[in-house]
């Protein structure tokens, strides 16, 4: 199996358009697992309530079953491609009342029951492909919310609060006994949002709720350092060495993200090529493949499955979203199904072409504002913990932060900028906000 070296299952999303010729021929060839892309979510196995279509998902089965290739069945609960009528009564939204969760409830258990029996009637004897499922898929938020850990504001949390993923969890252990039941989640290797992930798993085992495993998407960029995820690999490891680990949906682009330019903030173009030439682009794909493959093949004791995003470079999303990106080259093999050097990075690093100049700059770690109380007007020493930064090539690399922990700042908001360099004399800036506020009169 591609990269395999101790990892249990490497596989690769696919359609039911890869199940047959030279893509299927690939499949079977470099893989022993597989995702499928689309043909397991909620708005294609339930369109409608209580009309279940699985036209595309038994066309994988029954390939999977012929090739004696297990499935990673994705997903169950997510709030995203999930139809519109799963959270309405009638044309009413559903709130948080004792009513509208149970009605919530009820449809979740009649959703992941209905695949299980169909799952059985197909193999009455308990021998589906199906190895595992991502149950709960994204429930993390990017930033600060309000809600504990993080958690994203979909509509699966408003109704149910956070106790919807305990109850998809205790579901899919009932109506899926043999199958090692996933958390997923993306940027899980960023710092900020490795803390929330990791408390929420903490809190989702303190209450006994039956997780088997987690995963990381692993969307990376060739910028962002093979470190962060290894360090939440290691999170993970520690808290509770018993958990499966998987990469499920890992694609590695080269694209520089742009920074806002025009009045909303968000710029024209989001994002251009982090390299001037496609064949460099694609070289340093390849060195950030084998030092991901050298990283995980360390810890396949908990690391039990890496699944590719897409079977080839015509079939990435990222080529598409959220713009056109004709210079993405994330996978190991292109658009006519040749290896690519992400391919020889996993296989055979000596087959690599040469390293191209280095452009990228390092990557600093979210840092979170700072708040202090000052007791008079004239402001507040204040002593904040510079954040880290770190490169692709070189390692931590030196990072200065303006105006300088320790320094007395004035009451109100003020914006410390930080700048790391490399040893090519990349740079990247980030900020975050001290605000002080004055003591109030009569508050001790």
């Amino acid at each position: 199996m591609l990269g395999a070296d101790g990892i249990e299952h490497v596989g690769v999303a696919i359609d039911a358009r890869e199940t047959v010729g030279t893509a299927a021929d690939l499949v079977r060839k470099h893989f022993n697992a597989f995702t499928p892309e689309n043909a397991g979510k909620p708005e294609s196995v339930q369109p409608v309530e209580g009309q279940f279509a699985f036209q595309q998902l038994d066309q994988l089965l029954d390939f999977a079953d012929a090739n004696d290739v297990q499935v990673y069945g994705h997903v169950l609960a997510w709030h995203s491609q999930t139809p519109a009528w799963f959270f309405k009564d009638g044309a009413r939204d559903l709130t948080d009342s004792p009513a509208d969760q149970a009605l919530l409830k009820a449809r979740m258990e009649a959703h992941i029951k209905g695949i299980a029996d169909h799952i059985d009637a197909r193999y009455p004897e308990g021998n589906s492909p199906i190895w595992a499922w991502d149950v709960v898929n994204e429930v993390i938020a990017d930033g600060d919310t309000a809600n504990p850990h993080d958690m994203r504001d979909s509509r699966w949390f408003q109704v149910l609060g956070e106790g919807f993923v305990d109850e998809a969890f205790r579901l899919a252990d009932r109506y899926f006994p043999e199958a090692a039941l996933f958390i997923n989640d993306y940027n899980t290797e960023m710092p900020e949002k490795r803390a929330d992930y990791l408390d929420l798993i903490r809190a989702l085992k303190a209450r006994a709720v039956p997780i088997d495993g987690v995963g990381h998407q692993a969307h990376v960029d060739v910028a962002r350092p093979v470190q962060w995820l290894e360090d939440s690999i290691e999170a993970v490891e520690a808290l509770d060495p018993a958990l499966l680990q998987a990469i499920t949906e890992l694609d590695v682009n080269a694209s520089t993200e742009n920074q806002g330019a025009d009045v909303s903030g968000a710029p024209a173009e989001p994002y251009s090529p982090a390299f001037e030439d496609d064949a460099d682009a694609a070289a340093e794909v390849g060195y950030y493949y084998r030092d991901l493959f050298a990283m995980l093949r360390e810890h396949n004791a908990s690391v039990d499955s890496v699944t590719f995003w897409g079977i080839s470079n015509a079939r990435t999303w990222l080529r598409t979203w959220p713009m056109a990106r004709p210079w993405e080259q994330p996978l190991p093999f292109d658009d006519e199904l040749q290896v690519t050097p992400a391919y020889w990075g996993i296989v055979d690093p000596a087959e690599l072409p040469a390293r191209p100049a280095d452009v990228l700059p390092p990557r600093i770690a979210d840092q979170s504002d700072v708040t202090a109380v000052s007791n008079g007007a004239s402001g507040a020493k204040v002593s904040y913990v510079s954040p880290s930064a770190i490169d692709t090539l070189d390692g931590v690399v030196p990072i200065t932060c303006l105006p300088a922990p320790g320094g007395r700042f004035p009451v109100g908001t003020t914006t410390v900028t930080c700048t790391a360099t490399d040893e090519a004399g990349n740079t990247r800036t980030s900020s975050f906000d001290v605000v002080v506020t004055r003591k109030q009169a009569g508050k001790h």
